[in-house]
């Protein structure tokens, strides 16, 4: 039935959406984990590193006050360029999979990732969610659920910062609960589980310098390529159903 003007546009599917993650991850499993395990266990790493700092007391600018503040900036360069590296890494295998294109090489793809424009979109994504859940919860949610497909749209359709958000929120206009409910709980779930299993290892081990690295690669490459596929998967269906819907406003224009 052609879609007329006027008429609510199609939404999102939840449940195709869940099935296309997991047929993506069963068939890209091998390579999401091995490219998961080489960026998450230096950044594991640096986020116990970065923990480790937060718990040194400061009384004044020194030398070694200066290294810690260094540490800590080059932690979070890292973790930004490691986490955005890999978000563009799903996306292509995404899309591999989905058009059976040939086989990316990881050295490839990370010399074509716009690393600077996709690690201001996370700051910015990450800022205005927590700014928007500690004032009244409801601000966060809809910036996050907005804003949620910005990074695989900047590395699909190859479009600038300022284009890239605007094309987000285009694209979520009328499924922003599917959206929500999918990729908010899995970033849901990914925070409690990696949280709860940080604790858990330090009581195992008894070391919270070496627990809270091991929780922390541990769940990245458990969750990670899961909430990344996610991520992509419902970026490429909102693009095609935005497609869908153009192409039927010109034909029953």
């Amino acid at each position: 039935m052609p879609h007329r003007k006027g008429a609510p546009r199609r939404r999102l599917g939840l449940g195709r959406a869940v099935r296309a993650t997991a047929q993506v991850y069963a068939a890209q499993a091998r390579l999401l984990l091995a490219a998961s395990l080489v960026i998450y266990i230096p950044l594991g790493l640096l986020d116990a590193i970065g923990d480790q700092i937060e718990h040194v007391e400061v009384e004044k600018l020194d030398f070694f006050t200066s290294l810690l503040l260094l540490g800590a900036l080059a932690q979070f360069a890292a973790a930004a360029l490691g986490d955005q590296f890999y978000a563009g890494f799903v996306a292509a295998a995404v899309i591999e999979a989905r058009a059976r294109d040939r086989r990316h090489r990881i050295l490839e793809i990370a010399l074509t990732l716009p690393y600077g424009r996709l690690i201001v979109a996370d700051l910015v994504i990450t800022t205005g969610t927590t700014l928007g859940l500690a004032l009244l919860i409801v601000p966060g949610i809809v910036f996050f659920t907005w804003f949620a497909v910005t990074a695989p749209v900047i590395k699909i359709e190859r479009l600038g910062l300022r284009a890239a958000f605007r094309r987000s929120r285009r694209l979520v206009r009328g499924s922003f609960w599917p959206v929500f409910l999918l990729l908010g709980g899995l970033y849901f779930v990914s925070n409690l589980l990696t949280s709860t299993a940080q604790d858990l290892a330090i009581r195992t081990i008894g070391d919270e310098f070496l627990g809270e690295w091991l929780a922390a690669v541990a769940m990245g490459v458990a969750v990670g390529p899961i909430v990344a596929v996610a991520t992509v998967v419902v970026a490429l269906e909102l693009i095609g159903l935005h497609r869908s819907d153009g192409a039927a406003e010109s034909v029953a224009g």
